[in-house]
């Protein structure tokens, strides 16, 4: 495959959006495979690579456990968690890994489970009228990673 050869995704799902307390993120995230190769028409035989992305647990490997949920072991994972893009950055992984002619065909899933989390709902914090943007760190180059906005939540921190 050249680098320019066009990449397909065949399949997708997602689960539905709530809180499930009767399940984990291991659980969420079989859900959404099954549910995708189902759609693609394809089973995890045909699997060669698969990207897992979970930035609250990002230490917890994901992508192995979630290959033991649904069958499948013996194949490359990467776990990655990179904040709000973690799920696109699971994807940029598969499609390289097909690009790159290691596989003809990856997977990518992302998953979360923010009940209780407090990942976009932080308390904030009071700003001091009179410092409007001061930086610090070395050389004074280093901005809060708020900005302006006082929340140090997460779409706050990537505003």
């Amino acid at each position: 495959m050249s680098a320019g050869d066009d990449i397909w995704i065949l399949g997708i799902t997602m689960t539905k959006f709530g809180k499930h307390p009767d399940r984990d993120t291991v659980d969420l995230a079989a859900e959404a495979a099954m549910g995708a190769l189902c759609d693609a028409g394809v089973t995890m035989a045909d699997i060669g690579v698969l990207a897992a992305g979970n930035l609250m647990n990002a230490s917890a490997g994901l992508g192995q456990q979630l290959q033991k949920q649904i069958g499948q072991t013996g194949i490359p994972v990467y776990n990655v968690a990179n904040a709000c893009a973690t799920g696109a950055t699971a994807l940029r992984t598969a499609i390289m890994a097909v690009k790159a002619g290691e596989v003809d065909y990856g997977m990518a899933v992302g998953v979360e489970k923010l009940s209780g989390a407090g990942l976009l709902g932080a308390a904030g914090t009071k700003k001091d009228d009179t410092d409007v943007w001061t930086p610090t760190g070395r050389y004074g180059a280093i901005a809060p990673v708020d900005g302006r906005i006082g929340t140090e939540s997460m779409p706050g921190v990537f505003a």
